[in-house]
Formats: structure tokens, sequence, C-alpha cells
């Protein structure tokens, strides 16, 4: 009986260490097994594997390389079950995975925006050149009927297609008188309604409809000749302006063989005569009116402008002595201006005797530069005549 009971006994304590053993290898298998990925985990892969995943990491290998490693390290701290690392190593995968898209949005509207430039440019040549072109023969045609009329030539229209033609020969010439004073940019409306007046004349007459090409066409030169008339002052101002700056650069060429011209915010040009006159004297030294030969021929060579002598003394001696010989001083330049040639109409005098002297007299070659004389070059006012040249053809 002990014999049975003991064989029992045995047996259970078996089967006992079997099932923890058993069990004890359960366990060990799911402490194995990682966990599975959080929502956030299975978030950032999914974009990692998306459609531009492979354009981001081209755009930024060196940033997606350092989020896939960030998530690497959040994958272990995930299986420690450490969720504060995780979460951290997450947030920076991100970082880097985002910056990285960032990177790559940016060089993509940056490659984007270089061909539309490149288009654009290529556009904007295109329209220069097809204006230019279109400019080019209106031109042509406007010389070629204002040729046809004055030779008598070009008899008066009398059938319907030929008076067409001579309309949209007139809308092409005041087209043509538009463009040369910039209408485009200087009444940009009324060059517009006459360009497009001018259009649907011009398919009027290819599909033979020569009442409409006579309606359009005198709508063109209607607003052609509006445009022409509201840029013109605008067209002749700017001319005039530039004649005058290309003038004054001329003008302070020709001054330094005088003397170093000074200009001012006005377009006003100065030279100072130093040295021309001696002590309280004001007679010019013989030396100094050779000189004068080849300013009064700069003067006479800018008619357009006038010319203002101004006398100046030292400080020292009567305040009212020294306006007269300033006063002097100025005229005698004047007149030796006007002896050489010079019209008298464009140049005056004045005397400022020691108002504008230097202060500090006493500098060397002081006294030589306070009696000085200044010439003043003005621009003169000009009254813009309008010519023939850009005229009613």
């Amino acid at each position: 009986m002990e014999t049975t009971h003991r064989h029992l006994t045995l047996g259970r304590i078996t089967t006992l260490a079997a099932a923890l053993t058993a069990g004890a290898l359960g366990l060990t298998a799911c402490a194995s097994a990682p966990p599975p990925p959080t929502a956030e985990m299975q978030t950032w892969k999914s974009e990692r594997r998306g459609d531009d995943a492979a354009a981001i990491a081209a755009a930024a290998p060196e940033l997606t390389a350092s989020a896939d490693s960030a998530y690497r390290a959040a994958e272990a701290a995930h299986v420690d079950g450490d969720d504060a690392l995780r979460a951290h190593h997450l947030r920076l995968a991100d970082t880097y995975w985002e910056t990285a898209r960032v990177r790559h949005v940016e060089r993509k509207a940056s490659a984007e925006l270089d061909q539309t430039r490149g288009d654009l440019a290529t556009a904007r040549d295109r329209l220069t050149t097809a204006t230019e072109d279109m400019r080019s023969r209106r031109a042509a045609i406007a010389a070629r009927r204002d040729d046809a009329v004055a030779t008598g030539e070009r008899a008066t229209p009398t059938t319907p297609r030929d008076q067409a033609e001579y309309v949209l020969d007139t809308a092409v010439v005041d087209l043509a008188r538009a463009d040369e004073v910039n209408a485009e940019m200087r009444a940009p409306q009324l060059y517009t309604r006459a360009q497009l007046a001018y259009d649907a004349a011009a398919l009027a007459y290819g599909n033979g409809d020569y009442e409409t090409v006579k309606q359009r066409g005198s709508d063109a030169t209607q607003f052609a000749r509006q445009a022409y008339e509201r840029a013109m002052p605008g067209w002749q101002a700017a001319s005039v302006e530039q004649r005058l700056a290309e003038r004054r650069e001329k003008l302070l060429a020709s001054l330094l063989d005088v003397a170093t011209p000074i200009v001012d915010d006005s377009g006003t040009v100065s030279i100072a005569l130093i040295g021309y006159f001696e002590g309280d004297q004001t007679d010019l030294r013989g030396e100094t009116r050779s000189r004068l030969d080849g300013l009064a021929e700069i003067v006479k060579a800018f008619p357009e402008y006038s010319v203002r002598v101004e006398g100046h003394t030292g400080l020292t001696g009567d305040p009212t002595n020294n306006l007269l010989v300033s006063q002097a001083r100025a005229l005698e330049v004047r007149e030796a201006l006007t002896d050489r040639g010079v019209d008298p109409d464009r140049v005056t005098s004045v005397g400022h005797g020691e108002s504008k002297a230097i202060a500090d007299a006493d500098l060397p070659q002081g006294d030589v530069i306070n009696r000085r004389v200044d010439v003043v070059f003005t621009p003169r006012e000009v009254e813009v005549v309008r010519t023939d040249t850009v005229g009613r053809r």
C-alpha cells in the first residue's frame, strides 16, 4: 500500500513539474514577441512609405536618415515598455521628417518658379518680337499710303472693298502714330480699344464684311487718335527731359576744360573762375582772357542754357565797396563773353560782395578763392512746339 501511494505521489509531482515547465516556456515565448505598434507609430510608417517618400528622401537625405534613426530608437523604447522615451523619439522622427518634407516642397516650388520664369521670359520675348514686327508693318503701310496719296497714284476708293481697304489703312496710320508716342503705356485704355477695333475690322475684311470693316475701322481710327492726343504731352515732356539730360552730360564734359563743374539737384551747372582778378582789381588778368575764349564757345554751343555770372570778394575791406567790386567783376566776365559772340540776352551778371565768402579766409589761397567769379548754367524754359516729326499723316 505504501508503494502504491509513493508511486501516485511521484506521478503527481512529475505531472505538476511538467505543467510548470510548459507554463514557463509559454511565458518565455510571450515575453519574446514585440508589442504591436501604437497608432502614432503606424501613422509615421504610413507616411514614410507615402507617394512622395522617395522624392523627400532625395531632397533631404540627411534629414530622412535622421528621421529613420529616431524611429528605430522609438521602436526600441516601445519594446522596452518606456512610453516616455518612445514618445520623445517619435517627436524627433516627426520633426526630421516634416523638415525634410518642407525642404522637398521648397525645392519643388523653386523648380516650378524657375520654369514659370523661363516660360514668361520666352513669352515676353515673343510678344516683344511680335509687337516690333507689328509696328514695323504699320509704319511701312503708313509710309506707302502717304507716298501713294502724295503722288496721286492712289485714286479715291469707290467700291466697297476699296473703301474698306482705305479705312483699314487709315486705322493703321493712326495706330502707327500712337505707337510713336508710346500710347500703349501713356494711354493704355484708348490704345487697347483701338487695337481691338482694328482686329475686329481686319477679321471682318477677311470674311468679306466690308460694312463692318468700315464701322470698326473708323472706331479704331477714332480711338487711336484719342490715344495719340492723350499720350503726346507726356511723350514730348519725356523727349525734352531726355534731350536735356544728354546735353547736360555733354556740357559737363566740355566745361572740364575750363574748371571742375558742379551740378545741383535742379540740374543747374556751375563752375568757379578762380585767379582771374588781382586784389581789389576789377580788370581781368591778362593771361586769363584767353581762357574765356573756350568758355564763350561752350556757352554758344549750349543755347538751351541761360548763364548767370556771379561775382564775389573776400571779407576784408568795406562791405559796400566789396559789393561794388563783385558787381564790376561779374560784369567784366559777362562783357568778355558777349564780346566773343555770346547772345547778351542769355547772360546776366550779379555781385554778392562778401556775403558768400569763405569764412576761414586766412587759409593759403583763401583770398584768391574768395575773389572768384561763378558762372552758373541754368536750363531755360523751353516751350515744346508740336511739329510734324510725329504729326498727323
